[in-house]
């Protein structure tokens, strides 16, 4: 009986994978003919001379978006600027992450012994399931970052040193407020406490346009942790693209 189970759920487990294998293959596809079409009208553009008519011409689809099709003043432009950090995230600061991390964990970087960087403290936060790591962390207040393995959500949060309340709720998270709760997340969106940036699987980026700065900040502070840690000979990252293929070139 025990094998007969076993047998069934090694099945459903399977169907499982192979759906969201599918989805994922569906999804990838859909979003290189995206790219292709995008690449090609957007090169007839791309202009040393003429830098802002790309600029125009994406705020164009917006207008035209929120206008012709009524979907609400700024919707459009709340999509393209979620899907815009998707895609900089999934080609660049998601495998930084990975590497943030192992560089933590190989240094024994753990809270008790955290490696002081340009802009604060950074340690990782030993867990079976998640990679979870802190940055930017000045004793008062810093970022968490905590990726899920399966499927591979990342939530990044801001954290204090102390919980405060506001109104009689909880405004200011600390870790061991998250460590208490296994670093699982209260909404798992743009409405949880010290909010800053949420991408999922499926789900993709939220609603950066609700607080823009708040995720352009840490994208620069995960970049500047990223030349400290791993690309040291560079030293530069994001403001520098180049950097960042040079790297993984001289990797292969």
């Amino acid at each position: 009986m025990d094998r007969e189970r076993e047998t069934t759920l090694m099945k459903t487990l399977k169907e499982e994978f192979d759906l969201v294998s599918a989805q994922i293959l569906a999804r990838d596809k859909i979003l290189k003919g995206v790219m292709i079409r995008s690449n090609r009208e957007l090169k007839r553009l791309s202009d040393d001379r003429l830098l802002q008519e790309p600029a125009k011409y994406l705020a164009n689809i917006c207008v035209e978006l929120d206008t012709k099709y009524d979907v609400g003043i700024t919707l459009a432009l709340n999509w393209m600027l979620d899907a815009y950090f998707e895609m900089e995230f999934e080609r660049r600061v998601r495998k930084w992450l990975t590497e943030i991390y192992d560089a933590l964990k190989a240094s024994g970087a753990t809270e008790k012994n955290s490696v002081e960087l340009f802009k604060g403290l950074a340690f990782y936060v030993p867990h079976n399931e998640k990679m979870i790591f802190v940055h930017d962390w000045d004793g008062s207040s810093g970022y968490l970052v905590v990726v899920e393995k399966h499927p591979g959500n990342v939530y990044v949060r801001r954290i204090w040193n102390k919980l405060r309340r506001q109104y009689g709720f909880l405004n200011k998270l600390t870790l061991a407020h998250y460590r208490k709760k296994d670093f699982s997340q209260h909404y798992s969106d743009c409405r949880d406490k010290g909010h800053v940036f949420t991408t999922k699987m499926f789900g993709g980026v939220d609603h950066v346009i609700w607080d823009i700065g708040t995720p352009m900040s840490w994208f620069m502070a995960i970049n500047s942790v990223w030349t400290e840690l791993v690309n040291v000979e560079e030293s530069s990252g994001l403001s520098n693209p180049k950097s960042v293929e040079n790297h993984y070139r001289n990797k292969i």
